[in-house]
């Protein structure tokens, strides 16, 4: 008999049901999972296809009692509680995206036999006070393990709970942009040719979301210095974040005035389409303001292109792994980095890395060793 898995995080994310399709499935566990109505509506073709084991929420839990603000949630966990209980115990249990709430239904739900696992994903530890991350480690302390979604949150991590270094490590998602790259045929120029994209020109992405943090303006300015500015094509891909209309304008009037010739990606893209942009990138500036080791810099830095990074997002993994990039502490620099190459086998390394580190092969491989599957 498969071993039970109680699995305790939001089903609308992606992370999770790439998770739960990438890791949970290929190892054979019988998954359940606590959701509401709302939420079996909006995944109910992933539930029936993967044949997850649904715990409904309480009837109640949709009532106006239960949205009563810090009084509501004590007690939709209560009520909770009481419907996890109902299917028996499990052999495991994993928590995605701590929060004392859930450490606490967890230590009520689970038996002596099971093993408790949390994963930290980022603002769940960055943006908690002290005090309150102390109350999470009385109950982290009897986790089996736990986990962090990046080397910043790691070493965050053990500088927070120097304790628990020993039952903690840094275990990624998996990138699943990377297979659908390994299965395009078409080379860089013939991706370029599916865009539109001049075959002539180094393509030049500036960002990888429409939210006004990623700095395109600053990035653009600091362009228009290029006095070769017929060699480069800017690639700006707003599909998400692309909110504000002020801010948009703002870049479409830049990009009229700058020089450039450029072209403005707004739609959603399917995966195959996603990775043939990459594939077709040949510069990749990332000057957001704050950010993790994101995936899409990981699905540039897989498709060899040339990173220019902002010295204030210097991602831990640079120096671990080591990664080659070019890196810019102010916007002036920039148009000088175009011109300093990084060598072919520096850029093949970095591919190599990622793939090492950040496949769903790979980490399916670190899940099953703290699950203790062989």
């Amino acid at each position: 008999m498969n071993k039970k898995f109680l699995l305790i995080g939001n089903i609308k994310s992606l992370y999770i049901t790439q998770y739960i399709e990438n890791v949970l499935e290929p190892l054979g566990f019988q998954i359940y999972m606590q959701i509401s109505k709302e939420e079996y509506t909006f995944e109910k073709d992933f539930i029936k296809t993967h044949k997850l084991e649904i715990i409904k929420k309480h009837e109640l839990y949709e009532s106006l009692l239960f949205k009563i603000p810090f009084f509501g949630r004590k007690l939709k966990s209560l009520f909770n509680i009481f419907e996890i209980l109902k299917i028996g115990s499990f052999d495991y249990i994993h928590l995605h995206y701590v929060t004392l709430l859930d450490l606490i239904t967890i230590s009520i739900v689970k038996s002596k036999k099971t093993k408790i696992y949390a994963s930290f994903w980022g603002s769940d530890l960055l943006r908690q006070s002290r005090k309150y991350l102390g109350f999470e480690k009385k109950f982290l302390k009897k986790y089996n393990h736990i986990s962090n979604a990046a080397l910043l949150l790691q070493k965050s991590f053990e500088k927070l709970f120097p304790t628990l270094k020993e039952k903690s490590e840094m275990i990624p998602f998996g990138v699943s942009l990377l297979s659908y790259i390994d299965n395009i045929s078409l080379d860089s120029k013939e991706c370029k040719s599916f865009y539109g994209f001049p075959q002539e020109k180094k393509i030049i992405a500036i960002g990888y979301n429409g939210i006004k943090e990623q700095q395109h303006d600053k990035v653009i300015y600091a362009l228009q210095n290029l006095e070769n500015k017929n060699k480069y094509y800017i690639l700006l891909q707003l599909s998400y974040g692309n909110n504000d209309k002020q801010y948009n304008e703002k870049l479409i009037n830049l990009l009229k005035n700058s020089g450039f010739e450029y072209k403005i990606v707004t739609d959603f893209l399917s995966m195959e389409d996603l990775a043939k942009l990459r594939i077709a990138t040949d510069i990749f500036i990332n000057a957001q303001t704050t950010d993790a080791f994101s995936n899409s810099v990981m699905e540039c830095i897989y498709t060899k292109t040339l990173i220019l990074n902002a010295s204030w997002l210097h991602y831990p993994e640079l120096d671990e792994y080591p990664l080659y990039v070019n890196e810019f502490k102010k916007f002036e620099e920039i148009p000088s980095l175009l011109e300093k190459n990084i060598s072919d086998e520096h850029l093949l390394w970095n591919k190599n890395k990622i793939k090492e580190e950040t496949t769903w092969k790979a980490c399916r491989e670190k899940w099953a060793k703290i699950y203790d599957i062989k």
